[in-house]
Order: C-alpha cells, then structure tokens, then sequence
C-alpha cells in the first residue's frame, strides 16, 4: 500500500519516467498475485488439516462392528450366483447392492431388511451373524450366540445328490408336510 502512495507522489511531481512507473504497478500486480496465491494456499491447507483432524477423531470413535451381514450361505442355498444383480433386480440401489456384497454395511434400511427377507424366503434373523470380539466374553445363554454361524462350509446340494433314494424320499416328505403347514 505504501509503495502504492510512494508511486502516486512520484507522479505527481514528475520526477520518474513513465518506463519506470509502469515497472513499479507491474511489480505492485505480481506482487498482490503472490499474496492472493499464498492466502488461497493457506486457506486449503488449514481445510486440509482440519478435515485430517476430523477423520482421525471419527476413525478413532469407530468400533468394528461384531454384528454382519451374513448372505452369502442364503444366495448359495437359493442358488443365487450373481447377488450383486439379483439385489439391484428386487429394488436395491446398485452402490447399496455393493456395499451388501462387499459386507461394508454399517447401517441398513429396513426396507431393505425386508426386500431381502421377502425374495429370499428368510427371516432377519437369517440375514445377521455375530462374530463375538476376542476380548468379549458372552454368557453361554446369551442370545447374541443363536447368531453366530455353525458350519459354513456345509453343502447340502452335494449331499442331497449322494442320499440313497429312500432317505430322499424321507426328505420330500418332510418338506411337503412342512409346504402344507406353511399354507
């Protein structure tokens, strides 16, 4: 600014050329360029830093979560090969179908719970295992327990196609007797 007033009285008494005078507001722009450069960057970086903060204390606050998403054994059952496509077809947004399948829910809606539940034939309680923590200790009658998973691995597709053909007659008379209650 003083350079500014030094120029204008300069001018006034006509003492400099104008070569000069034209030298010294180039130099006055450049400058005032800088500055405005240097603010702006100043200005990004404290946002920068205030949102590395607010990550950092959000990061911390978050527990993992011992409660999931477990589907992968219901679309294996129903014989679902493509879940991704088959959540997008009942109503589910693709990024949300995504998520599902990548297990990286935190919330779910339940609308969504009940989409689900209705086109897999399955209750919410299918839907949701508990992985207990290993610093947790639950009581053996604790009803988080019912939700943790048994045993995975279990093909009954390949077992089905193994039994002799009077077990599976068994088999189809149980499920009919279970059809005629359901209705």
């Amino acid at each position: 600014m003083l350079l500014v007033f030094a120029i204008i009285i300069v001018c006034a008494t006509k003492i400099v050329s104008i070569n000069i005078i034209l030298f010294l507001i180039f130099v006055i722009i450049i400058l005032y360029i800088a500055i405005l450069i240097l603010s702006t960057a100043m200005f990004v970086l404290n946002i920068e830093m205030l949102f590395l903060i607010f990550a950092t204390n959000n990061n911390n606050k978050q527990k993992p979560t011992m409660l999931y998403l477990n589907l992968a054994p219901i679309f294996k059952a129903r014989q679902i090969e493509k879940p991704y496509s088959f959540l997008v077809k009942i109503g589910i947004a693709p990024h949300t179908a995504s998520k599902i399948i990548r297990n990286d829910m935190h919330i779910l809606r339940l609308n969504h719970i009940e989409l689900i539940c209705l086109h897999l034939h399955c209750e919410p309680n299918d839907l949701i295992a508990f992985k207990p923590d290993k610093n947790m200790v639950l009581n053996n009658n604790h009803p988080l327990n019912k939700l943790i998973p048994e045993q995975e691995d279990f093909n009954w597709q390949e077992t089905l196609k193994t039994l002799p053909v009077s077990k599976l007659k068994e088999v189809a008379k149980f499920l009919n007797n279970n059809n005629q209650e359901d209705q």
